[in-house]
């Protein structure tokens, strides 16, 4: 069933007004969810950065919606495939007094470095158009022990990581794989893993000034083994 509510929001004076609807199907091995939400802001805070502060700025109003949905088909006693996706449409409705900070190597550099913008209309940051995840779950019990693989992946669109925006980060796909083997009645789990096979560079931070924009990425590929030992 579909709900409004309106609700303030963890900061001071926020509200969003809420409308959600979801559905649920299950047949046998396979299971669907897919869920519509709209929220309507008002009074939206959002974090800005002026001389190098981060601090709160009114950002007016702005308008989220979209649709996810995920689904898991059990193949088998061993063997679950799960998928999921959404959608999302995220803007400012009103932000026009945004403060941005500007490099003089900007193309619309106005000689000021802390500088206000209109934003309105344009989309939120860190608010992907599009997603897409999926898992693949094994394991198989043996008279030697048991074997487990999973292989799991994201994909994302495109994503504005601040209001100034330069800072972006682009399209990617990262995945995650292992490998496990627990031989019967010892206890001990040997693996081998690889983390971001990938290699996606991923933004998993930033720290924009008037000099320079620093970013942290998330850690690139990670290949290894590993032994776990339960008493």
């Amino acid at each position: 069933m579909g709900q409004c509510e309106s609700y303030p929001n963890s900061r001071v004076g926020e509200q969003a007004a809420v409308r959600r609807s979801d559905a649920k199907f299950k047949s046998g091995a396979v299971a669907v969810n897919v869920a519509g939400f709209h929220y309507d802001y008002t009074n939206l805070q959002a974090t800005t950065t002026v001389g190098g502060v981060s601090t709160l700025q009114n950002a007016g109003s702005a308008e989220i919606y979209g649709i996810d949905a995920d689904a898991s088909f059990r193949a088998s006693d061993d063997l679950t495939l799960t998928m999921g996706a959404a959608w999302l449409h995220a803007r400012y409705d009103a932000f026009p007094n945004a403060s941005l900070v500007e490099m003089p190597t900007d193309p619309d550099f106005d000689g000021v470095l802390d500088g206000r913008t209109d934003v309105s209309g344009q989309r939120m940051i860190r608010a992907p158009k599009f997603t897409v995840n999926g898992l693949i779950d094994y394991h198989h019990d043996f008279d030697a022990g048991r074997l487990a693989l999973s292989l799991n992946g994201f994909y994302s669109t495109k994503v504005r990581m601040a209001l100034e925006s330069r800072i972006e980060q682009d399209a990617y796909f990262t995945g995650n794989a292992r490998i496990a083997f627990s031989p019967a009645d010892t206890g001990a789990t040997l693996s081998v893993f690889a983390r971001n096979f990938t290699n996606a560079k991923v933004l998993g931070s930033t720290f924009i000034n008037p000099s320079a924009d620093a970013v942290i990425y998330s850690p690139p590929r990670q290949i290894g083994v590993g032994l776990n030992y339960s008493f």
